[in-house]
């Protein structure tokens, strides 16, 4: 609609000169006027998981409740995140994903990050705020393995792209950005010790728990859009990533998972899951998604659920910091039934039982003035 700028386009073919520029501008405004009720609209959105509007969002198929009168919603994103679609695929067969994760029985704490993958759309329906499962203890014990589970549920749990499996060697922007763009899905960051320091991860964690990324100025004044999620974040590391944060409200969102999560000899287990893995995934999300669009009408039931697990879990609380990791633990709990309706097996042990007992160290670990009086104490005594 500018009579200079339409020139431009004899380039391409059109049929446009000084002469005719300004009749044909008026032509394509008249027109534009008459038919601007009739132009087919379609929604958009920049991230995916749950919409504004209703329905949840994956890359190629878009989720609405039976009673949902929402219309098409497609993603309109950049490159990047079309990388991120296409670890958001579907390998294999879902009996053969469901045969490797048999295959886990019995080790239970695997099934943690299977709950904690699974939970993530949960959080906005039960109002809870972004959270993270750390797996942390030393090398080849399992924890990798046990992210690749968890990615194996939305897609591909490879490390080359497209994934789901991401490592800690990204940048704080590149995170913030893919958390905005996954949104209700699990962002997985595998090894801490390949991030570039210490205090990085600790302000990625900090940030990553308030739900949102920085504010920032745009180039032409003004200020651009504030990336946010509501989702759970997947790590591993040698240390416990409570340990790396000094903010006290961070640790409260860090359930920390110590020790070797396939146990002593779990080499062989590891090696059949990750070929096992690599073939067959992105089944079991989308069964998930399907589940809760299909109960939207017994919501408050699942809320309801996640009530009375919290308060029985909170029987076993001592502090404000296992508190509030009892939220996190009905979380899991929550996505944990809905799994084994789903027809996910069950371990030999509930894992969750495993991480309640354990609530008393995580008060002892969170109060730092208290544990650096014990070491001067331990010392002097020494």
């Amino acid at each position: 609609l500018d009579t200079r700028k339409i020139l431009e386009l004899s380039d391409y073919g059109l049929s446009v000169s000084s002469d005719s520029s300004k009749k044909l501008v008026a032509f394509l405004e008249r027109y534009d006027e008459l038919n601007r009720a009739s132009y087919p609209a379609t929604r958009s959105s920049h991230h995916l998981g749950w919409q504004e509007q209703g329905g949840f969002l994956l890359p190629g198929a878009f989720y609405v409740g039976a009673e949902d009168d929402i219309g098409e919603v497609i993603i309109e994103a950049g490159q990047g995140a079309r990388e991120l679609d296409g670890g958001l695929a579907t390998a294999g067969t879902y009996p053969d994903w469901l045969a490797a994760i048999d295959a886990l029985k019995g080790h239970p704490l695997p099934f943690v990050a299977l709950y904690a993958s699974c939970a993530a759309p949960l959080l906005d329906i039960l109002q809870q705020s972004a959270f993270v499962v750390d797996f942390n203890g030393e090398t080849s014990q399992g924890k990798s393995t046990s992210l690749r589970l968890a990615a194996s549920v939305w897609g591909r749990p490879e490390d080359d792209f497209p994934t789901c499996f991401h490592s800690w060697n990204m940048t704080p922007v590149w995170i913030e950005q893919t958390c905005g763009y996954l949104h209700s899905l699990p962002i997985i960051l595998d090894e801490t010790k390949k991030a570039r320091n210490q205090e990085e991860v600790s302000q990625i964690i900090y940030e990553f728990a308030s739900g949102h990324g920085r504010g920032r100025g745009a180039k032409l004044g003004g200020v651009t859009k504030t990336q946010t999620w509501r989702t759970i974040m997947i790590s591993s590391g040698e240390g416990p990533l409570s340990e790396m944060s000094r903010h006290a409200g961070v640790r409260a969102r860090v359930l920390s998972i110590t020790g070797s999560p396939l146990g002593k000899g779990g080499g062989a287990t590891a090696e059949y899951l990750r070929e096992a893995l690599a073939r067959n995934y992105g089944w079991f999300g989308q069964r998930v998604i399907e589940y809760l669009m299909a109960i939207q009408v017994d919501w408050d039931q699942i809320r309801s659920m996640w009530a009375q697990t919290r308060d029985r879990y909170l029987m076993s609380s001592t502090g404000a910091v296992s508190r509030r990791h009892c939220a996190s633990l009905a979380v899991l709990a929550v996505a944990a039934q809905i799994c084994h309706h789903l027809g996910m097996p069950r371990p030999e042990k509930d894992p969750l039982e495993l991480l309640l007992a354990r609530l008393d160290v995580v008060d002892e670990r969170a109060d730092i003035p208290t544990r650096a009086v014990m070491d001067i104490v331990s010392w002097c005594s020494a």
